[in-house]
């Protein structure tokens, strides 16, 4: 017998180093996965998370930091209500004034120290040159900028635990529910969430610390307390319909409080606050990554993904905030409202933030073939494919959310007379707004592709946009001084020349859609027209822009590579050889020996 048969046939050889084949092996299951997933969280920490703690827990200025805090808000909190409640006879009444000063003064402490400290993340690397072996440690982007968001946002969050027990001599008092303290805890968390995010966003962009921290401050304070002030606004409706006491600032802990078992508060004070903290963190981080990212990378896929979550999330939140409203007349007109504010909000910020894209995709990352390829050329990153996925995007986010209000309220309401005039106002704003948010993403690609700037192309393509509404304005009120005032009975057609002429478009369907004339039809597609052909020949433009980019790039390369290319040397000409001469015919009967 031969040794060939003394081994194991095919099916019983090991194919693997231990008997087993790889490729045999069945694939993890999602709980095996995230399983793995969390055993290397614990194992292998984020370095950045701890360089960043142990660095600053260590430090004298974060100690005296943490007692000067807490001396100052337990000093607010016990001088605040001693001046306040003197006249109050009430325990509970001043356990609840003890509630509002107490979070007021720690959301002022927190609103000027947050976004200062989380502004210095990336300057300081910077100016101790240390920036470039934090980018050449291995560590991916998104690692170091979420590692920086988690440190601050710890070593912060460590001073609102330290403060936490201040809150106690409220509940010494009474008329405070722990449950409100619970979610007024939350909102802070969620404001200094973005506070962090956006310091760091900012220092990512800045060379210097002083500049960091100066702009930091000076755009996110009035962002805060316009945030702020909005939420206090919308104490009083929530007082009237529900019944709720509105007693300060923090009114939202005291109402989920008495409302924790109606959907309407959780969705209003809980699910909408979290998904609104989410949405703006989100944005802050996926900026700095893409600033800590090379310029030659992907940095827009990021972004992209924000803003799938951004315009799913608006169009959910817009739709049933609609559905809260138990009267067709409050519907239709809630419906303009909020429709409205998200597009001068979350759209326009999505038609704004990626006018920073070049002409050119990066040539890294780029899938070979198949359906990832062809999304990648129309939709991937470039100005020309980022500019359409983000009109796409717009078309489709804005049409859903305010078409989407139409068949809820047809299906609640179908006795109501004025569900067409409803429609017609919904069909206006989605057509108008998305032709006119278009327009501006389309100008704003188009300066970046010519000024090679994201910031100048934003706020130029705002610029022209404020002053085109503006000017619109100032000449109706200049023809008709009453125009504004009449405009419940007649919509000048000249306003639908200006960025809000849909806004107004909708309103007066809303007001009165059965007595719509002419001129009123005419300013409704005045909008959609002119802002849709001037998206039409601003994208030409960027597309125009790009392939000449794309030529100049290739003719570019061709020279180079012409010159790395050896000289071609011609061959040397070589002389005709001369013919060897011929020997002489020996006579017939000789002997070609030699005699």
């Amino acid at each position: 017998m031969s040794a060939a048969a003394d081994l194991p046939g095919p099916s019983e050889r090991p194919s693997g180093a231990f008997g087993t084949s790889p490729s045999a092996a069945p694939p993890p299951s999602v709980r095996q996965r995230v399983s793995d997933a969390l055993r290397a969280l614990v194992r292998d920490p984020n370095p950045i998370l701890l360089k960043e703690l142990r660095a600053t827990l260590r430090t004298p200025f974060f100690v005296r930091f943490l007692t000067v805090v807490v001396a100052l808000v337990a000093i607010a909190v016990l001088a605040g209500s001693s001046l306040v409640t003197e006249g109050l006879s009430s325990p509970a009444e001043i356990g609840r004034i003890t509630y509002h000063i107490f979070f007021s003064a720690l959301f002022f402490v927190l609103l000027f120290a947050a976004p200062g400290q989380a502004a210095s993340a990336f300057t300081l690397e910077k100016e101790t040159k240390t920036w470039e072996s934090l980018l050449l440690s291995g560590m991916s982007p998104s690692r170091i900028v979420v590692g920086k968001f988690l440190a601050l946002f710890a070593s912060i969050l460590l001073v609102v635990v330290a403060v936490a027990p201040v809150v106690g001599v409220s509940f010494l008092f009474g008329g405070v529910s722990p449950i409100a303290v619970l979610l007024a805890f939350a909102w802070l968390l969620g404001a200094l969430a973005v506070a962090v995010s956006f310091g760091v966003a900012v220092s990512v962009r800045v060379e210097s610390t002083r500049v960091a921290v100066a702009l930091t401050t000076l755009a996110f304070v009035p962002l805060a307390f316009f945030g702020s002030g909005t939420v206090i606004a919308f104490g009083e409706p929530a007082q009237r319909a529900w019944g709720t006491p509105f007693d300060g600032p923090f009114w939202f802990g005291s109402a989920f409080a008495e409302r924790i078992d109606a959907p309407d508060a959780w969705l209003l004070l809980v699910v909408l606050p979290a998904f609104v903290v989410a949405t703006l963190v989100w944005l802050n981080l996926a900026g700095a990554i893409a600033g800590v990212k090379a310029p030659g990378v992907d940095r827009s896929s990021g972004l992209k993904a924000w803003a799938f979550f951004a315009s799913a999330g608006t169009v959910f939140a817009v739709v049933g905030a609609t559905l809260l409203f138990s009267d067709a007349e409050d519907a239709g007109a809630a419906s303009v409202l909020f429709n409205g504010f998200a597009l001068s909000t979350v759209f326009l910020v999505i038609a704004l933030v990626f006018a920073n894209e070049p002409p050119l995709p990066p040539r890294l990352g780029a899938p070979e073939r198949g359906p990832a390829r062809w999304l990648w050329s129309a939709f991937g990153p470039g100005a020309g494919p980022t500019l359409r996925f983000t009109v796409l995007l717009l078309a489709v986010a804005i049409s859903a959310a305010c078409l989407g209000t139409c068949l809820p309220r047809r299906l609640r309401f179908p006795a109501s007379s004025d569900q067409d005039a409803a429609d017609l106002a919904m069909l206006a704003l989605a057509t108008g707004g998305t032709a006119v948010l278009a327009a501006l993403a389309s100008l704003a690609a188009w300066l970046r592709s010519v000024l090679r700037s994201g910031g100048a192309a934003r706020i130029l393509a705002l610029v022209a946009f404020a002053g085109l509404g503006f000017a619109t304005l100032l000449v109706v009120s200049v023809f008709d001084p009453f125009a504004l005032e009449h405009a419940d009975d007649h919509l000048p057609p000249l306003l639908g020349l200006g960025p809000l002429g849909p806004f107004f478009a909708a309103v007066r369907f809303v007001e009165d859609g059965r007595r719509l004339g002419k001129d009123e039809l005419g300013a409704i597609l005045l909008a959609p027209i002119l802002y849709g052909v001037t998206s039409l020949g601003l994208w030409l433009l960027v597309e125009a822009r790009s392939r000449s980019v794309a030529h100049l790039v290739d003719d570019h390369r061709r020279r180079l590579l012409a010159r790395l290319e050896p000289p071609r040397v011609a061959p040397a000409p070589t002389a005709p050889s001369e013919p060897a001469p011929s020997e002489p015919a020996l006579p017939s009967g000789s002997s070609d020996s030699p005699p």
